[in-house]
């Protein structure tokens, strides 16, 4: 099993984000261009990188001050179980400590990874 590298950059490119959005039937990837923007405009994005393959995704949209939304974390199926999804909500969690509001949005019906993620990870303020 080859290490996942964690960054804090948007060097990703469509090509990297749709198969993670399609393999994890996000309905986001039937609208790449909003997604992309939607992404690269997030206050911040944690990726995780199998070589040169995108395997997880979270993100953050926040006012800068108080309150903070975590509205996207998706690991690739092939890679639930190694605590990826632990790793990129601890990481955006952390960065946002001091924050008087903090909120996971997940989509309805949240599969059981996203569950484990959020509710292993540090408790997020509300």
């Amino acid at each position: 099993m080859s290490e996942i590298e964690l960054r804090d950059t948007r060097d990703f490119t469509i090509d990297d984000v749709l198969p993670l959005y399609r393999a994890n039937e996000w309905s986001w990837a039937k609208d790449p261009v909003k997604l992309l923007e939607a992404l690269r405009n997030s206050h911040s994005v944690v990726t995780a990188w199998d070589a040169s393959t995108l395997v997880g995704l979270g993100n953050a949209i926040t006012d800068g001050w108080v309150v903070v939304y975590y509205p996207h974390l998706l690991v690739h199926p092939d890679y639930h179980r190694r605590g990826i999804g632990r790793q990129i909500i601890s990481r955006l969690t952390d960065k946002f400590a001091g924050f008087h509001t903090s909120k996971c949005c997940l989509p309805r019906g949240p599969s059981s990874f996203t569950s484990r993620a959020v509710s292993t990870s540090p408790p997020v303020r509300q």
